[in-house]
């Protein structure tokens, strides 16, 4: 079980990782630093604030893992406070999984008000099915060990046999668990070749497999829970800060659920379901 001990290097550190925090940056609040969210969740783990009160605070990292990189000493911020999570708040309530509309062994999972599932059947030849999960499939379980299993258990049941095809990293992740077929729309549609490249910013660095960010890289643009649910306003201005530093120019991102955030925000941004119906038009 984790101890106040690990909290207590970002408590006395004197924010020297702020700079990195997309969301302290982005905010513009030092009550979103790092070292304040651990001091929060710290505080509770001294009987010294409500469970309540460090839910909140803990909501505000993404986990994105810019602090880590930036850190000397190494200390995984976002993976502390994932293992805490549980013990502060109830897993999120998330969609039970729905039907497939249509027949066919591919199905097109989409996870905002798009509709996309024809254009995928033109694209391929073949009959596409269409899977509605406005939460990403439930990804805002993965950090709620206890209650994940079972859901993606009804995923299996409800998407056995089917080959999926999702535009977000989340969709891509719940349903790799899932142990579904799976792969992402990047892959089957080509990218306008005239917008520069951003990769899917949320989460990089924090699961195996992923490539380390490169310098400058944005470390997250506030699409990704918990931030999103339950700071919307400070989600809105980190993805506000993203956008202007991104600039101006088209840009293209593989995953959707950075795009439709990044585009709310101001930017110039396609993502891959952009990409199918334009060429689909």
């Amino acid at each position: 079980m984790t101890s106040p001990r690990e909290f207590e290097f970002c408590v006395f550190c004197p924010r020297l990782c702020r700079h990195v925090c997309p969301v302290a940056v982005g905010s513009g609040r030092e009550a979103a630093t790092p070292s304040a969210v651990m001091t929060g969740v710290w505080s509770w783990l001294q009987g010294r604030t409500a469970p309540g009160a460090a839910a909140e605070v803990a909501d505000l990292c993404t986990r994105c893992g810019a602090c880590t990189e930036a850190c000397k000493l190494d200390r995984p911020v976002g993976d502390l406070l994932a293992e805490l999570r549980p013990r502060l708040e109830r897993p999120p309530a998330v969609a039970t999984p729905g039907v497939v509309e249509g027949g066919g062994e591919w199905v097109a999972v989409e996870s905002d008000d798009r509709r996309w599932s024809e254009a995928l059947a033109d694209r391929i030849g073949r009959p596409v099915g269409r899977f509605r999960t406005p939460d990403h499939l439930g990804a805002a379980l993965l950090e709620f060990p206890a209650v994940l299993p079972r859901h993606l258990a009804a995923l299996r049941s409800r998407l056995a046999g089917r080959n999926l095809v999702v535009s977000s990293e989340d969709c891509l992740r719940i349903a790799q668990l899932a142990e579904l077929p799976v792969q992402r729309l990047s892959e089957l549609v080509p990218s306008p070749p005239d917008a520069r490249a951003h990769r899917p910013c949320h989460g990089a660095g924090q699961h195996a497999g992923d490539a380390p960010r490169r310098p400058g890289e944005l470390a997250c643009c506030g699409a990704r829970d918990p931030l999103l649910t339950a700071h919307p306003d400070i989600a809105t201005a980190v993805g506000e800060a993203a956008a202007y530093g991104l600039g101006p120019g088209a840009i293209r991102t593989t995953d959707s659920r950075c795009g439709r955030h990044l585009v709310r925000c101001g930017a110039e941004i396609t993502d891959p379901v952009d990409w199918l119906l334009a060429a689909s038009a």
